[in-house]
């Protein structure tokens, strides 16, 4: 699936969760399913910055492709990141930068998140595609 159509497929389950209740459900399971990042990683050099909240993210490129981890001690925020691992992981860096993500501004993410979350998943996006170019 291209990264266009999974998030199609994840913007078409939150909208027919019309209720911003149901809506953030969907988030807090995503999150409870997510892997997250093992304690070794939570590394300062993997500490996002413009976080509220210890937010974690870690790329590699194995065999050409993107290796994704990611987590935070905001419960909302570490579902957020659980959708964006699923449609970055293991893509290679031509697909992560070529992708313009809209995941963050549609109403069922953005209207859960507190501008600051907002800022900082923003900021976990602009990383992700400067690794891309870097290949990091």
């Amino acid at each position: 699936m291209t990264m266009v159509q999974m998030e199609e497929s994840i913007q078409e389950d939150l909208a027919q969760l019309e209720d911003p209740l149901s809506q953030m459900e969907y988030l807090m399971a995503c999150a409870r399913a997510h892997e997250g990042i093992p304690p070794e990683a939570r590394r300062d050099e993997n500490l996002v910055a413009d976080c509220q909240a210890k937010t974690w993210v870690e790329t590699r490129w194995e065999q050409g492709r993107l290796r994704l981890l990611a987590d935070s001690e905001s419960f909302l925020v570490r579902g957020v990141l659980a959708l964006l691992c699923e449609l970055y992981q293991h893509r290679t860096p031509e697909e992560v930068v070529a992708y313009s993500c809209t995941l963050l501004d549609r109403p069922g993410v953005r209207g859960r998140l507190t501008d600051g979350q907002y800022r900082g998943l923003s900021s976990v996006l602009a990383r992700l595609h400067r690794g891309g170019e870097g290949r990091t």
